[in-house]
């Protein structure tokens, strides 16, 4: 079955990567007898590898619900907590589990305070009882309940390094091998490789990724440059961006992955911070022609969705407690603390948003279309207090991060004008699909003195064909867009990426001349809001010419 869904992933991505006029047909989603179009196609998205991960969750509930009892993350990922009546993987995200991963992060194979089996691979006994008798047994007893849950597949995290006892044989490939072969007979879909001895040898990732596709082609492969949570920080004198060295080491271990993940970042910078990565890897990805080539850039899901990047959801519908490590950006601080202004643990419709786009424009590889950045450069900065990240010496600390402020991916640069002079610039991005969609973003900035803000602006963009969708991140002043076709005649259909109320005509309240079309931000806002469940996400929606 694994087989079967890698093949059609990689035949999709393939194919969409060549052809993009015929796809336009699969944009019509459905018309009822109303008359009313269906923008989002109701089938999940069985091949883009998004995920759910669970370590922060796992951060969330060691502090809450195990304080004071010498519990941490790793310990809690057992049998009751993720497939018990109120389990995670049993709860969360309904109606998105057949398209996400569901991936257990750090710990899954460790046993309780323990560390000697970091990287063995086994489902741990003490953790999962009754699994089975073999290593192989367990993890398709684990396979099974994930999937039962609803979740499309399992991942696991992995510790780039062998068990206690068998790190001292170099790359060790009989070791590998034969976990590649569990995870082919028990079908896990996805590897998150990590930290570890050889987290920095690329020597060893590289016969990872070479052992998986003779072992187990099916299996989703992601690799990673340990970065730090910020770039440059420590040194100020830096730009506050990716070095040139960093940036050809990432595009480099890009080229032989599946997935390419951009790494971990502070909460209050987690955007520019974001940016500039997916920006700089998109701009400069290539791969080795075997792998998937996808760029995933973790929690910012609105970004990720808009310029054809995978994301692995950190989010979840959890209490308002503080965390641990990260109290500050688990709902906690108070007034001046960032989640303040962005409390992003609890914009839980964007992942909605995102995986709904993903519908309708899935993720596509690095070097499927060209990417251009704008020269444009911006910077965001923070002054870290406790609590604000899980690195102490950025407390009582001014970060800045830059990255440019405009991404255009398979099209041109957009045009972007202050609205007025009290506004700043947001960043911006544009893609253009493989199959003809086009999607635009906006994101907001962060200062010191208030947390993140949304910023309108004027933007101007190229889109496709008048009949191929257009996703729309964000907030604006205005948004033009001018298509390949005229559009004299066509009704303008727009419709929230909640996907839970039906599509609007809003011909009569656009400009439309020619090939142009011209939307005002606030009509943008109450239909990409609609449907929304809380206040927090910014608004995203569809729109079609039919």
């Amino acid at each position: 079955m694994f087989e079967t869904e890698r093949i059609a992933f990689a035949m999709r991505l393939t194919i969409s990567a060549l052809v993009c006029a015929p796809a336009l047909t699969a944009f019509a989603a459905g018309t009822p007898a109303s008359g009313t179009p269906n923008l989002i196609p109701d089938a999940p998205n069985t091949a883009s590898p998004n995920y759910v991960c669970t370590w922060a969750c796992q951060d969330w509930y060691a502090h809450n619900r195990h304080k004071g009892e010498g519990i941490s993350p790793r310990d809690t990922l057992n049998h009751e907590q993720l497939f018990g009546e109120q389990g995670w993987a049993k709860t969360f995200y309904p109606g998105l589990r057949g398209d996400l991963i569901y991936l257990l992060d750090d710990g899954w194979d460790l046993p309780k305070a323990g560390f000697d089996t970091f990287g063995s691979l086994e489902v741990h006994p003490s953790k999962f009882p009754n699994y089975g008798d073999t290593p192989t047994e367990r993890l398709k007893t684990l396979v099974r309940n994930v999937k039962a849950a609803g979740w499309k597949g399992c991942g696991v995290w992995i510790c780039a390094n062998e068990k206690k006892g068998e790190d001292d044989k170099g790359h060790n490939e009989p070791y590998w091998r034969q976990r590649l072969e569990w995870s082919r007979d028990a079908g896990i879909a996805y590897w998150k490789i990590d930290w570890g001895n050889h987290s920095g040898d690329e020597a060893w990732r590289k016969m990872i990724t070479r052992l998986a596709d003779e072992i187990y082609p099916a299996l989703v492969i992601e690799h990673i440059t340990g970065l730090g949570p910020t770039s440059d920080a420590r040194d100020p004198s830096r730009s506050g961006r990716l070095t040139p060295d960093q940036v050809a080491r990432n595009v480099r271990r890009g080229s032989f992955a599946d997935v390419y993940r951009t790494y971990d970042v502070t909460s209050p910078l987690s955007m520019p911070t974001t940016f500039d990565r997916v920006a700089t890897q998109l701009a400069n990805g290539y791969t080795d022609g075997k792998e998937l080539g996808l760029v995933n850039g973790e929690d910012e899901v609105h970004l990720c969705a808009a310029v054809g990047a995978c994301f692995g959801v950190m989010r979840y519908p959890i209490g308002d407690e503080p965390a641990w490590s990260q109290p500050n950006i688990f709902f906690g601080g108070g007034e001046h603390a960032y989640t303040h202004s962005r409390p992003l643990r609890k914009m839980m419709d964007e992942v909605r948003h995102a995986v709904m786009w993903a519908r309708i424009a899935p993720p596509f590889r690095v070097d499927a279309s060209k990417t251009l950045l704008s020269d444009t450069i911006l910077d965001d900065s923070w002054k870290f207090s406790q609590g604000d990240n899980w690195e102490s010496w950025m407390n009582g600390t001014v970060l800045t991060q830059r990255a440019t402020s405009a991404i255009a991916r398979g099209t041109a640069l957009p045009t972007v004008t202050q609205a007025n002079s009290a506004e700043p610039l947001p960043y911006v991005s544009v893609c253009r699909f493989p199959n003809g969609a086009t999607a635009v973003g906006t994101y907001g900035r962060t200062t010191p003195e208030g947390g993140y803000r949304p910023a309108k602006a004027r933007i101007a963009a190229l889109a496709g064909k008048p009949e191929a969708p257009v996703g729309v991140f964000g907030v604006y002043d205005t948004l033009t867009l001018t298509f390949e076709g005229d559009l004299a005649g066509k009704t303008l259909w727009a419709q929230s990426l909640m996907g839970t109320t039906p599509a609007k005509d809003i011909t009569k309240s656009v400009k439309i001349e020619g090939k142009t079309l011209t939307l005002p931000g606030d009509l943008l806002k109450a239909i990409g809001k609609e449907g929304a469940t809380e206040p927090y996400s910014e608004p995203a929606l569809v729109l079609q010419f039919r």
